[in-house]
């Protein structure tokens, strides 16, 4: 075998490696208990969402104002608003490392 054979055989490698390395990474999430004006007020961290699962931001809102909001990591994550009176609790879900910022 020559060298520029070896070479390409293991950059093969190595690449299918990389590639197999970042589809098995688990999806990391930031985490807020209570965060208001884009600014994390309780519980700032991280968590590692399930397989298949999404980064998620919980915003309320009372009217048109921002009431507050809460980053998590979920199973199962379904973006769409819900109401409950003069209340609204919007569900933001992402699938990238750290997409739900406060």
């Amino acid at each position: 075998m020559n060298s520029m054979t070896k070479i390409s055989i293991l950059l093969i490698v190595a690449l299918s490696f990389l590639c197999f390395t970042e589809a098995n990474t688990n999806l990391i999430c930031n985490t807020c208990n209570r965060s208001e004006n884009s600014e994390c007020k309780n519980g700032t961290g991280q968590c590692t969402a399930p397989e298949g699962g999404s980064c998620s931001t919980i915003s309320i809102y009372h009217g048109q104002r921002h009431v507050l909001s809460k980053q998590m990591c979920l199973g199962h994550c379904e973006e769409k608003p819900h109401y409950n009176g003069d209340f609204m609790i919007y569900v933001m879900c992402c699938s990238k490392n750290l997409c739900n910022s406060f």
